[in-house]
C-alpha cells in the first residue's frame, strides 16, 4: 500500500494546504526581492538623470564662457546658483558641489560647509564619503557611492544612502 493512500482524506487535504503555503510564500518572497532589485534600479536613474541635469547645467554656463559671453566668474556663480535650487523626491532629495580637495564649493542646506576642507568628514561607520566621491570620480568619471548618513545631531537617526557623483 502507498503512503498518500494510506493517509485519510484530512490529512491529504492538510497536506495540499500546506504545499500550497509554501509555494505561495516562495512565489511572494521571490517577487518581494525582485521589487526591491527593480526599485534599487529605478533609484540609480533617478540619481544619476538629476546629477546629469545638474552636469549640464554647469557645461551651459562653462560653454558661454569659453565662447566669452560671459565671465568665468559670472559663469561659475550662475551655475552654482541654478544648481543648488535642484531638488528630487518632492524636494529631500539635493545636489551639492566639492571639488577634487576635496572642499565644499555648494551645499544647499549646510551652509556653514561651504569652503571648508571635507577630506576627513566620515560617515558613522568611519567612511570617508567625500574622499570617496572623489576617488570614484578620478578612477571611472562617475559612479555611485553608498554610505551611511546621521541627520542632524540624532546618533539614533541613520540611514543608508546612495550617491551618484560626476566629475567637472
Amino acid at each position: 500500500m502507498n503512503f498518500l493512500g494510506s493517509l485519510n482524506i484530512r490529512y491529504k487535504l492538510s497536506l495540499l494546504v500546506g504545499l500550497f503555503m509554501i509555494t505561495f510564500i516562495l512565489i511572494a518572497g521571490s517577487l518581494i526581492f525582485g521589487s526591491r532589485d527593480t526599485m534599487m534600479e529605478d533609484r540609480k536613474v533617478k540619481l544619476q538623470n538629476i546629477v546629469e541635469a545638474a552636469h549640464s547645467t554647469a557645461k551651459h554656463f562653462y560653454d558661454q564662457a569659453q565662447a566669452g559671453e560671459m565671465l568665468d566668474t559670472q559663469a561659475r556663480t550662475l551655475a552654482v546658483e541654478a544648481i543648488e535650487w535642484m531638488r528630487y523626491d518632492g524636494g529631500s532629495g539635493y545636489i551639492w558641489i566639492n571639488d577634487f580637495q576635496p572642499r565644499m564649493i555648494m551645499h544647499p542646506f549646510v551652509k556653514k560647509l561651504e569652503g571648508k576642507d571635507i577630506s576627513d568628514f566620515k560617515d558613522p561607520n568611519g567612511k570617508h564619503l567625500f574622499v570617496e566621491f572623489v576617488k570614484t570620480v578620478e578612477a571611472d568619471g562617475a559612479g555611485f557611492v553608498d554610505y551611511v548618513w546621521q541627520k542632524g545631531d540624532d546618533k539614533n537617526y541613520l540611514a543608508p544612502k546612495l550617491s551618484y557623483v560626476k566629475g567637472f
